[in-house]
This record gives C-alpha cells, sequence and structure tokens, in this order.
C-alpha cells in the first residue's frame, strides 16, 4: 500500500453476502515508515437496515491483555482473539469477579497458526458453571503473539442484536 502523508485510504468489503466472512488485516510499513493508524467499522444489517455500527481500533499485539466482562440478561461480553505467531497458540482465559470475591474461572481456546476464534464467553471451555449476573475482568494470555478486542452486546427490547467494540488494555 501507498498512502501520502496526511491522506487515508478506504477499504470496504462489499456486503453482500449471505454468510459471515472473518479475518484480519496486518498492516507492515515498508522500510522504516510509520505505521498508519487504522480502523475497521463492523456493520450489522436486518432487512437491508443498518441496526448496529462499531469501530474497531488497531489493536497492536502482545501476549498478555484485561478488559471489563459482563454477562447480565440480554448483555454479553464476546471477544475476538488473533494468533499472530506462524504456530498453533493455546490461549488462557481467566475470569475474576469485580466485587472483590474469590470466585475465579479459568478456561483455554487453542487457535492455529495465523487464524481467529470470535466467540461469547458462555460458548468457553472452562466457563460454563459461571455464576449469573457476571461483572468483572478477563484476563486473555498466550505464549504467542496475540491481538484481543471485546465485544458488548444485547438485545433490545425489539429484539434487534445491538452491539459496540471494547477496548483491550496490554498488559
Amino acid at each position: 500500500y501507498l498512502i501520502p502523508p496526511r491522506a487515508s485510504e478506504r477499504f470496504q468489503t462489499p456486503g453482500t453476502s449471505a454468510t459471515v466472512a472473518s479475518g484480519s488485516v496486518i498492516v507492515v510499513p515498508n522500510g522504516n515508515a510509520a505505521s498508519p493508524s487504522g480502523l475497521a467499522i463492523l456493520s450489522f444489517r436486518a432487512a437491508g437496515i443498518t441496526v448496529a455500527q462499531a469501530g474497531v481500533p488497531i489493536q497492536s499485539a502482545g501476549n498478555a491483555f484485561r478488559m471489563v466482562a459482563q454477562v447480565d440478561g440480554s448483555i454479553q461480553t464476546g471477544l475476538t482473539v488473533v494468533n499472530n505467531s506462524s504456530s498453533t497458540a493455546t490461549i488462557t482465559l481467566e475470569l475474576n469477579r469485580m466485587d472483590g470475591s474469590s470466585t475465579s474461572l479459568t478456561g483455554t481456546l487453542t487457535i492455529a497458526p495465523n487464524g481467529q476464534v470470535s466467540t461469547f464467553l458462555n460458548q468457553i471451555p472452562g466457563f460454563a458453571s459461571l455464576q449469573l449476573p457476571f461483572q468483572g475482568v478477563l484476563r486473555v494470555s498466550s505464549p504467542a503473539s496475540i491481538s484481543l478486542i471485546g465485544l458488548r452486546s444485547r438485545y433490545n427490547e425489539r429484539n434487534d442484536f445491538l452491539f459496540t467494540t471494547t477496548p483491550a488494555v496490554s498488559e
């Protein structure tokens, strides 16, 4: 890619597929050039009407991240973890309540080389015994290089699926 100084470039998918497509983008600047900032826009359409949109900022790679997590009625926390390495990554997920109780749950995910997993908390092996409602902190770690982005979703009174992204903080 070539983006002149103080300029931008827009890449857009057609958005016409009947199936959900997922993936990731790795931006590698040429030589000593600075990495550009970036943002992906997620859109959810129902019957041709945009119901929800959220921005996903560029997320730096790391080995451990923390993010706020909540499961309460129609509110659900989801996440996407990207394995940035060329070998299979084992991801450890730890949930801790914000109320100071000693309740802690641990789960694991396995992600293929250069692959990704998108899931909601209640779908993660090891989190089946999560007592609801839950508000706390999710720690995601791996010996391999990973990136993480959170998703907070809910169904509103009209049963529309609404969502926004939640940032993950690198340790």
